[in-house]
């Protein structure tokens, strides 16, 4: 996508705010809804607009994407940026944590948004193909939106019309398959009417890799073995996307929109810049925790405590490569300077995600091995032992997807969906010099779900809070 029409599209959060005058006279200097939605450019712009709510610093902007994994053992922050460390340590409410009121009410504008775009492009005359393209990149944004709510929070309300107060101020919450069967039905409507790729100017548009990637990781998240495993096949059988051979590489500014970068928000110098990279590149300004370094294999694809290549005095030799390219700093960069694209979904994860869905379904078949061992010899690693049994791969396939996957905001949402959070979640945190640096809590009767914002309840007392929180 062109970087440059986003600036383009924050004029649409004036629409639906302009009140008519008693004169009833059309303001000439700003856009209302009577007066937009009337040729192409104006369906770009919108559309554009929609793109632009990724940005959102409770999303895929600002630092938000590494303090994701501060909710996790893989890291520790020593501030409460956004109100994240409260989550970490289960003394979050409804009314006062920062991400969880924000995360909300940023989903909820890229919807409407969606919304308002799907309701009004239809009447714009323009190339009939293209329209189609708009409604299907429309309907995958509002997917991806409502799929980060129904992670987090369960079942919210759908709102699937243009913003009317009369009315969705008083909708009750739909229940979390309701939400579920409205993301997979936008994602099947739309990958028909999506091209494979687009052109370099349009780079970070939705393609249909992009819509079943997110349809596998919906499906996934829902323990939706089979459908998982179809979804993800169906990407694979693409032949669109590979592994990029160099994962460290992956990552770099020269590297975007490279063969395993699925989807991806698009940020621009100086207008749309961040910082996260800067916490995220090898975990600079925050400390990973030993339990994350700790797990990382040995080049003979043992653990720390299986290999005999292992020197405690030594720990970074002889390591999965995927370590020092994640936790050990290289460079210093500028605090909120940069425009390195935040990678939503990649390649990787959907070969990990396919030889989950797949084992969770069947078992440990050829598909699954390949799949796995595809992400393992990227960096190395020998091919994984025959014969394991499904437990045992599935304990590869979580190991795997940490290690891969470090930094990227997904372990998580991994833990919760795995139910294992109040295992590995409960406890002093400990450096790597064995000092305590702080607590984490997780309530298995409360925090699998985060509450919904008082603020919006007060708003709206037809909605009801989630378990053990106040509203």
């Amino acid at each position: 996508m062109k970087k440059s029409i986003i600036l383009l599209a924050f004029t649409l959060t004036t629409l639906g705010g302009c009140r008519e005058s008693f004169l009833e006279v059309q303001p000439t200097d700003r856009f209302t809804q009577q007066t937009f939605w009337k040729t192409r450019e104006h369906a770009e712009a919108g559309l554009s607009a929609t793109y632009a709510s990724l940005l959102n610093g409770n999303l895929y902007g600002g630092n938000a994407p590494i303090f994701w994994d501060a909710l996790t053992p893989n890291l520790f922050i020593y501030n409460n940026p956004n109100g994240f460390s409260n989550v970490a340590q289960g003394i979050h409410d409804a009314a006062n944590t920062g991400i969880i009121n924000g995360l909300w009410g940023a989903c909820y504008g890229g919807i409407g948004r969606a919304n308002n775009l799907l309701a009004n492009v239809g009447t714009i005359p323009m190339d009939e193909a293209l329209k189609k393209r708009y409604v299907g990149e429309a309907k995958f944004l509002r997917a991806l939106f409502y799929h980060n709510l129904l992670s987090l929070y369960g079942g919210v309300p759908l709102i699937l019309d243009v913003a009317n107060a009369d009315t969705q101020a008083k909708l009750p919450r739909n229940k979390a398959e309701d939400v579920l069967a409205q993301i997979t039905k936008d994602l099947d409507e739309a990958t028909p009417d999506l091209p494979l790729s687009y052109a370099a100017t349009e780079r970070g548009r939705a393609t249909k890799g992009a819509a079943l990637a997110l349809k596998t990781r919906t499906l996934l998240y829902a323990g939706r073995w089979a459908e998982a495993t179809t979804a993800a096949k169906a990407v694979m059988d693409l032949k669109t996307y590979s592994l990029f051979p160099d994962y460290r590489g992956l990552f770099f500014l020269e590297n975007e929109g490279n063969a395993e970068v699925i989807f991806d928000a698009q940020f621009k110098f100086p207008e749309f810049a961040h910082g996260f990279d800067v916490n995220l590149d090898q975990f600079n300004g925050a400390a990973p925790l030993p339990d994350l370094v700790n797990d990382y294999y040995l080049t003979d694809g043992k653990s720390i405590r299986d290999s005999p290549l292992y020197n405690p005095q030594k720990p970074y030799e002889n390591r999965d490569s995927r370590l020092l390219a994640t936790v050990m700093p290289t460079a210093i960069k500028v605090e909120g300077q940069s425009e390195l694209n935040f990678i939503i979904l990649r390649y990787a994860d959907v070969l990990l995600m396919y030889a989950e869905a797949r084992n969770e379904a069947v078992g440990p078949d050829a598909s699954v091995y390949d799949a796995l061992n595809q992400v393992r010899r990227r960096v190395q690693l020998p091919n994984l032992p025959t014969g394991l049994s499904k437990d045992a791969m599935r304990a590869e396939i979580r190991h795997e997807r940490r290690v891969e996957l470090a930094g990227e905001g997904l372990y998580y949402l991994d833990l919760r969906r795995w139910r294992t959070a109040e295992k590995v979640m409960n406890g002093d945190v400990f450096n790597v010099k064995g000092q305590r640096i702080g607590t984490r809590r997780f309530d298995p009767a409360r925090d699998y779900l985060w509450p919904i914002p008082s603020v919006v309840i007060q708003l709206n007392p037809a909605l009801e809070q989630n378990p053990g929180y106040n509203k």
